[in-house]
């Protein structure tokens, strides 16, 4: 009867923890330097937006009911090395001194990091929350070939819906396919100040088994979204690709699922 009672009670109690552990990491690893000229003003500011960050991340659990018994599910934090590519649109000045003149925009290639923490339920689904930051430079091509070019900061979030697929080779590689929604905050300092955008993510990539519990994973996630006007209200954009491939090292938390 004691046993059971404690079987119970850890069954409870490590699918919490297992989640607040990559939230604490995710609190950590967000670097105050990199937040955007807004949020350097003050210490306050700074803190404020660390901590509404943090605190988001913990509101995850609150669909915990709907995936399933906390029994069922396991936990999971990657870590990457990502790169971004995102394809040239063409924009258009609809008003001001420069109304219906024609721009190209577009962004150098970059590199950066990811974090990804994902919640499984019911098998092989799960849910998670990735976060990138790259840094890159935007770029805005002009008439007559001349164009305008700045240091650019992007961190996105995306809230994402991934299902595992079969296994191949003796289950050494588990292939992977998701979709979800992303919000990236762009922060171009005294240039062009801070933008955001919404994108439809989707993607898929494969988990290679390693030893100690530990796997590889390399994938790619791409985004639809419309390019950044900047916060200018004459400037129209269009829509346009960013394609992120990453590869990283995937860690399970807590006890393995039971199904």
């Amino acid at each position: 009867m004691v046993k059971q009672s404690l079987q119970q009670t850890k069954a409870r109690i490590i699918p919490g923890l297992s989640f607040l552990l990559p939230a604490v990491v995710l609190f950590l690893f967000i670097p105050l330097d990199s937040k955007p000229a807004l949020f350097e003003e003050s210490t306050a500011r700074k803190t404020a937006l660390k901590y509404s960050i943090f605190l988001m991340y913990l509101l995850l659990p609150s669909v915990a009911p709907i995936l399933g018994r906390a029994q069922s599910q396991s936990n999971e934090i990657a870590t990457f090395e990502t790169a971004d590519f995102t394809r040239p649109s063409p924009g258009k000045f609809v008003s001001g001194w420069n109304a219906g003149t024609n721009i190209v925009q577009a962004s150098r290639a970059g590199m950066g990091q990811s974090l990804e923490y994902r919640r499984s339920f019911r098998g092989n689904n799960s849910v998670g929350l990735l976060y990138t930051r790259t840094p890159t430079d935007s770029k805005l091509i002009l008439p007559q070939n001349s164009y305008d070019i700045w240091p650019i900061s992007r961190n996105e979030f995306d809230l994402l819906y991934t299902r595992r697929l079969k296994p191949f080779s003796r289950r050494w590689l588990s292939p992977y396919g998701t979709a979800g929604a992303g919000a990236i905050l762009l922060d171009g300092k005294k240039a062009s100040g801070l933008d955001r955008q919404f994108a439809y993510v989707v993607g898929g990539g494969g988990d290679f088994r390693m030893p100690h519990r530990i796997r590889l994973r390399v994938g790619v996630t791409t985004d639809v979204l419309k390019a950044s006007t900047y916060s200018d209200v004459t400037y129209r954009s269009s829509w346009t690709v960013m394609a992120e491939p990453r590869i990283g090292f995937v860690v399970p938390l807590g006890w393995p699922a039971r199904y």
